[in-house]
């Protein structure tokens, strides 16, 4: 659907992607990469991609996922990612459902991380979209619940936009999760970085960039020790 374009979602996607193979060899032995952006971007797709994950995830394992695109909050059905085919009008058809998101990550082991970059331009569900929201905040607070042992990373908090520029090559969300992956954020220079010091930086660095118009989420969960995410060369 053309009034749904992003400009900058699919590249934000490959660019992470991306980084994390470059991880091969130095804090992960392997790295195992799915990357489904525009056609391919299908919900049978992304719904076989999470069914993968039960298969191939082992407790030894960290599992990093990361979505780019719209997100809508149906007031009754919960909050759904929008793939390629959806349609505002038939959410539950065509939208990937938060719940089953939760559900498949809950039940991995190992150490399971969520980045949303999802709460792009209002204008994707109109003034005249009733029961519909881009408010994210009640499936953020229910995926970081302490019971399901995720580490989520949301682009903004509430209502907020998700802000892309062209002269920044990515959104504001990502640009800071791949500036801070690949060094910024290694506070300490010890050549490594954990969730905790990336927390900081994408929530300074976003705040920065936007001027304070998004305002990134990582709910604390006390459950959780920090652990190291990425490994970099120190400065």
């Amino acid at each position: 659907n053309p009034s749904y374009r992003l400009y900058l979602a699919a590249k934000d996607a490959s660019d992470f992607g991306r980084l994390l193979s470059g991880q091969r060899g130095k804090l992960y032995e392997k790295v195992e990469l799915t990357v489904l952006t525009d056609k391919a971007a299908e919900k049978p797709a992304i719904e076989r991609a999470f069914a993968n994950l039960k298969k191939q995830v082992r407790g030894e394992d960290t599992t990093f996922v990361f979505l780019a695109g719209h997100g809508v909050n149906d007031l009754k059905q919960g909050y759904f990612f929008m793939p390629k085919e959806a349609d505002i009008k038939r959410l539950s058809d065509t939208g990937v459902s938060f719940r089953d998101i939760r559900r498949t990550l809950a039940e991995l082991p190992g150490r399971n991380l969520l980045f949303v970059d999802t709460c792009h331009a209002g204008n994707v569900i109109g003034n005249t979209a009733t029961g519909l929201s881009l408010n994210n905040s009640s499936a953020i607070n229910e995926l970081a619940s302490p019971e399901n042992n995720i580490i989520v990373f949301a682009s903004s908090s509430g209502d907020q936009s998700a802000i892309e520029k062209d002269d920044w090559g990515n959104g504001a969300f990502t640009k800071a999760l791949l500036e801070g992956m690949r060094g910024r954020a290694d506070f300490m220079k010890r050549g490594r970085i954990s969730y905790k010091q990336l927390d900081a930086y994408v929530s300074d660095r976003v705040s920065d960039l936007t001027e304070g118009l998004q305002t990134p989420v990582t709910p604390v969960l006390l459950t959780v020790p920090d652990f190291p995410l990425v490994e970099v060369l120190p400065n």
